[in-house]
């Protein structure tokens, strides 16, 4: 389902989804997710 608007309570869903079609943990995904948006923001 395509939608045009995002909805920030659907981050854990979509981590989980490409865990599983990478075949990592949830867990690697968040830790890179975090590390890419403090290099992006400076946070």
């Amino acid at each position: 389902m395509l939608t045009s608007c995002s909805y920030p309570g659907l981050a854990l869903c979509t981590a989980e989804k490409v865990a599983e079609y990478k075949g990592i943990p949830v867990d690697a995904v968040l830790k890179a997710c975090r590390e890419n948006t403090t290099k992006m923001y400076g946070i």
